[in-house]
């Protein structure tokens, strides 16, 4: 899973792509006790969503930086 992972992030587009995922259910027939690809796709969504909150709710630059 760790290299699926490290792929998704080195591909700009699939990153992109992930917010695609909004609002939508993921189905797998992974064992509940075994790693699983969707997990990793709602890690990084997750992460990603977080980013975008965390960029919107950042003070506005000051004067200087402008």
């Amino acid at each position: 899973m760790e290299l699926y992972e490290a792929s998704l992030r080195r591909d700009t587009e699939a990153m992109n792509d992930l917010s695609l995922l909004e609002g939508r259910r993921l189905v797998c027939h992974c064992d509940m006790a075994q790693r699983c690809h969707g997990g990793v796709l709602i890690r990084l969504f997750k992460d990603l969503h977080a980013a975008r909150l965390a960029s919107l709710s950042a003070p506005p630059p000051s004067d200087a930086t402008a």
